[in-house]
């Protein structure tokens, strides 16, 4: 059977746009993959996903957190052959406030002690980078405490 002029064509770009759209489904940037709701994710995850934003954020420190069992939040600036200790954070005691500077072109968040020192925690130029980092900052902050089974004692 012999196809005319007009059905070839259609047929060649019916093919044409069945390549190509199954090519599109594979192609997008992993950027526009969808962000998880931090307040379903455990302390682990949402640790992992600060860490995440930290090297994704156009700062002049490269941060990596760690969260002890005694809820203190460890910062560390990592260099190629060094690690610096930057400050270790009682998350329970702390204020997050978030502070823009330069004409809001550069983001931070400060952690206030009850002694009031502010300590910068992050710093970037994003302010989707910095409003994440304070949910996820926030959301360790409330649910740090002795881990999910741990028998309680109202006596102390």
């Amino acid at each position: 059977m012999r196809l005319s002029v007009p059905a070839r064509t259609s047929a060649a770009l019916a093919l044409v746009f069945a390549v190509v759209f199954a090519a599109c489904t594979d192609g997008y940037p992993s950027s526009d993959a969808p962000v998880p709701d931090p307040h379903r994710l455990d302390q682990t995850r949402r640790l992992q996903l600060l860490n995440e934003a930290a090297a994704a954020a156009a700062s002049e420190i490269d941060w990596r957190f760690e969260l002890t069992p005694e809820c203190l939040l460890r910062a560390e600036r990592r260099g190629l052959l060094s690690v610096q200790e930057l400050f270790v954070l009682p998350l329970a005691g702390s204020e997050l406030l978030l502070r823009a500077h330069d004409g809001a072109r550069r983001f931070e968040i400060v952690a206030q002690g009850g002694d009031g020192d502010a300590q910068r925690v992050f710093a970037t130029r994003g302010r989707v980078d910095a409003l994440r980092a304070e949910l996820l900052l926030k959301l360790l902050r409330r649910d740090c405490g002795p881990p999910e089974g741990a028998a309680y004692n109202p006596a102390g």
